[in-house]
């Protein structure tokens, strides 16, 4: 027998002598003692195994409540990286936005200096070489176009005379730009051709 039994045998032995001797207080007193320790241990155990499953329990709740702010520190992470990059791009998009008006406001500027030089400008080909430089220069600044020459005879101008001979693509507008034959009126293109 293992002490836990003969502990148990000898509870036992006691229980049986006060019964067999009910006027032993002293016996009587040492049983009562037994019961409540006894008494006191099941509730101690009781007490214990429910401590253990709340302890149990707590800690479930615990490495579910640590996941939880794992995943909820990862999405504040991916948030917080979201709102950098949107705040970058409104950046980017306000320099683009401003850059667009700068070009606009350089554009209206370019575009009244034009329209200034082509009001004090006579003759027909330097009005319309002053339109191209300004078309060159706002449109194709990466890629210039050649509008050509203007060969005698050509027949997809009729405000052209057909003798009027080759146009020179890139004249001086300050030097007055007049050609002879390109006057402003009818009259001036007619002396040219007479002249000729």
């Amino acid at each position: 027998m293992d002490g836990q039994e003969n502990f148990e045998e000898l509870i036992k032995q006691l229980y049986d002598t006060a019964r067999e001797n009910p006027d032993d207080e002293d016996l009587l007193a040492i049983v009562e003692l037994i019961k409540f320790l006894r008494r006191s241990r099941g509730s101690l155990q009781s007490w214990n195994q429910r401590y253990r499953s709340d302890i149990t329990d707590l800690q479930d709740e615990v490495n579910d409540q640590m996941l939880t702010n794992e995943s909820l520190q990862k999405d504040l992470l991916r948030a917080q990286q979201e709102m950098q990059q949107l705040a970058l791009e409104k950046q980017r998009l306000a320099q683009e936005r401003e850059k667009i008006r700068a070009e606009l406001r350089e554009i209206d500027r370019e575009v009244k200096v034009t329209a200034a030089k082509v009001r004090s400008t006579k003759s027909l080909y330097g009005k319309f070489s002053i339109v191209w430089n300004f078309l060159q220069a706002t449109f194709f600044s990466d890629d210039p176009q050649d509008f050509g020459k203007i060969k005698p005879g050509n027949d997809d101008d009729p405000d052209i005379p057909p003798s009027a001979g080759s146009i020179d693509p890139n004249p001086n507008p300050n030097s007055g730009g007049d050609k002879p034959w390109m006057g402003s009126s009818r009259a001036d293109i007619q002396r040219d051709l007479l002249d000729r």
